[in-house]
């Protein structure tokens, strides 16, 4: 008898603590999370954890690219998008080419924009810094963010919740002397035997001038989910800050969760986003 992957991990879902730690001890028959590092090409030296559920659900988080999801797959079947930049380590100055060195590190499912510009490169007044030598401030395209290595506060497996969930958590800063300094502290979870994605983020003005804050979620899918004759389905919750948008073009599907804010010192936000991962038809 041949048991479907659905059936497999229905059956693995039924079984006591106990029952399922008699059939794999560690938990890694069912699902993983390991810190891996890019041992070759462009992404060379840049660090990966690699995580994987019961359900199918397989994705790739990069510390060194503001702890965004770098591959997201479903069942084996690649979900995200990717460029030709391939993943670069190091990444390419964002303030090059007039404020267009995003492009040529821009690549994965998730790319965080922010923390306090989101949108084309320019140039803003920067008084409220309050220092003789900062006039203004130059904003590359989509914020740096994403470009900032994260510190990672730690990631495992938690077999003790009612729910079991695989988690990592990081601490990521944009920060500049006579400036911004603004952390964004990120929680990603899936759920062990589950269907969807969860990141929480907490952001911070940890200086002593308020700050512009502006983040972008740029949610990036690709071949073979997203094809000429795919559906996809989307699936939200009222959003309750400024606006969202959704853009779709024949070559791959982005889609734009953008908020904007001002933070006066102390003072925090916090986002929580739950990815629904995609159902596709093909006819």
């Amino acid at each position: 008898m041949i048991l479907s992957p659905m059936i497999r991990q229905r059956a693995a879902q039924e079984l006591t603590a106990g029952e399922l730690r008699q059939r794999t001890v560690d938990g890694r028959g069912v699902a993983d999370v390991r810190l891996l590092q890019i041992e070759d090409g462009p992404g060379r030296g840049q660090r990966l954890l690699v995580v994987r559920n019961a359900s199918g659900i397989g994705l790739e988080i990069s510390p060194d690219r503001g702890f965004d999801i770098s591959s997201a797959t479903w069942r084996g079947i690649n979900i995200g998008w990717n460029s030709a930049n391939g993943l670069p380590w190091p990444m390419n100055p964002v303030d090059a080419e007039d404020g267009l060195g995003f492009y040529r590190n821009l690549d994965g499912f998730l790319v965080t924009c922010g923390l306090d510009h989101i949108g084309g490169a320019l140039r803003t007044n920067a008084s409220h810094f309050i220092h003789k030598h900062r006039k203004e401030v130059f904003h590359p395209l989509h914020g740096r963010i994403s470009s900032q290595r994260a510190s990672i506060s730690g990631y495992g497996v938690d077999w003790n919740r009612e729910t079991p969930i695989i988690w990592a958590e990081a601490v990521i800063r944009q920060s500049a002397m006579f400036g911004e300094n603004l952390v964004l502290r990120r929680r990603i979870e899936v759920e062990v035997f589950g269907g969807s994605i969860r990141i929480t983020d907490l952001v911070e003005n940890l200086g002593f001038r308020p700050t512009p804050h502006a983040i972008l979620y740029h949610i990036n899918f690709g071949y073979p989910s997203f094809m000429s004759r795919s559906r996809f389905q989307v699936i939200s919750k009222q959003i309750s800050y400024q606006h969202s948008m959704l853009r779709i073009n024949s070559r791959r599907m982005t889609s734009w969760i953008i908020f904007k804010s001002f933070l006066s010192h102390p003072t925090n936000l916090r986002r929580s986003s739950k990815f629904a991962m995609v159902h596709w038809l093909r006819e």
